[in-house]
């Protein structure tokens, strides 16, 4: 049998809102939001980064500032050349916030405003292209994607309660989420028009679909798993096409 292990990658105290990424030889690299307001020394309220390298974990401070919001909500991803890319919310500003780490140091740029009175999250996936594509708690849309230096919305889709977003292999987002006071839902883009599928028929209950995330099959068919309130039962729900 194997074994679990643990350790301590930053001797500091932690706000919260942790994530995590592997690269291809599985190194870990992790994103988290830095709050040590409540002490005498404290160093700010941000965003941190770490990646475990040959002798420990290399800690970094990404976006800090005593006394704001910023860095909570984090999510991160690996683009192909195994540099970060960072999404979170600066609270204080009310702004979905992405962080890159070239050669040189991080590049941070403001995205879009984010919803700060539903239940806040980012997710985000990089292309092919090292595009990063962020998936956030907005108000009349909550996806963006950046090509060529520029951030777009043009592609509008209202989730406001939690979601996650996948890319296929052809870089078409697929995303679940829950709006609030309704169903968990589906949605894929086609062209430049979300196809959105209601999953009442598979779970037939308004407070279902909470802290939801999704993965893609090596056919490329969605699986969700997600909280449903009510029952208080974690669920996973997929798709299946119907056999030829």
């Amino acid at each position: 049998e194997g074994v679990w292990t643990t350790e301590v990658i930053a001797e500091e105290n932690a706000g919260g809102h942790t994530a995590i990424a592997l690269d291809g030889q599985n190194t870990p690299y992790v994103a988290w939001w830095h709050n040590d307001s409540w002490f005498q020394d404290s160093t700010g309220i941000g965003l941190k980064y770490a990646w475990r390298g040959l002798s420990g974990w290399n800690v970094e401070t990404v976006d800090m500032e005593y006394g704001t919001g910023r860095g909570k909500f984090a999510s991160i991803a690996l683009d192909s050349g195994g540099s970060p890319h960072i999404a979170y919310l600066d609270e204080t500003a009310g702004r979905l916030k992405w962080a890159y780490r070239d050669n040189q140091a991080w590049v941070i740029e403001e995205v879009a405003d984010m919803d700060l009175d539903s239940e806040s999250y980012t997710s985000i996936a990089v292309d092919r292209d090292n595009n990063p594509h962020i998936l956030f708690s907005g108000n009349m849309s909550s996806y963006a994607y950046r090509k060529l230096g520029q951030w777009y919305l043009d592609k509008p889709i209202s989730t406001w309660g939690s979601g996650s977003l996948v890319l296929s292999e052809d870089d078409v987002p697929h995303i679940a989420f829950h709006r609030l006071g309704d169903y968990l839902s589906y949605a894929t883009l086609d062209g430049d028009e979300w196809v959105e599928t209601e999953l009442e028929m598979v779970d037939p209950n308004e407070h279902t679909g909470r802290a939801t995330d999704i993965a893609l099959d090596h056919d490329g068919h969605p699986h969700i798993s997600y909280i449903n309130q009510l029952t208080h039962k974690t669920k996973h729900a997929w798709y299946e096409p119907e056999p030829e």
